[in-house]
């Protein structure tokens, strides 16, 4: 089932990726060739891509460890600690932080990097416990 899921979801997480690179990059260096030929490089854009992926996760030997520790960092850092910092800008701008809104981004700025921390410090042991 879980096999069956990425199957399906794949082409939707690549979907973006593929069009950023398509869009400003691969794109203008074929517009003069014709919309066959710039279907077939579409395509040919997406199998490389798509076995990118592929000989990178046979490749790398604790490609877990490596989405842990990715993962780790990133979430608290993204989903967390930007967040407040945008917030403290965005208010101080227009005049309207409060302290109450200071103090809980604050916190929220405190408990993101210690997440950060704590989780990267983990997963860090976990490839060194796997290596050693």
């Amino acid at each position: 089932m879980f096999a069956v899921l990425i199957l399906l979801t794949y082409p939707l997480q690549c979907y973006v990726p593929i069009e950023i690179m398509w869009q400003n990059y691969i794109r203008t260096h074929v517009r003069k060739a014709s919309p066959g030929m710039q279907s077939f490089y579409s395509t040919l854009l997406r199998a490389l891509i798509l076995w990118a992926t592929v000989i990178l996760s046979i490749t790398v030997p604790f490609l877990d460890l490596l989405i842990s520790i990715v993962g780790g960092f990133c979430l608290p850092t993204v989903g967390i600690t930007f967040p407040a910092i945008m917030e403290i800008c965005i208010f101080h701008n227009e005049g309207k932080l409060s302290s109450l809104m200071l103090g809980k981004n604050i916190c929220l700025m405190i408990f993101g990097v210690f997440s950060c921390v704590l989780s990267t410090f983990v997963c860090l042991l976990e490839i060194y416990d796997k290596v050693k």
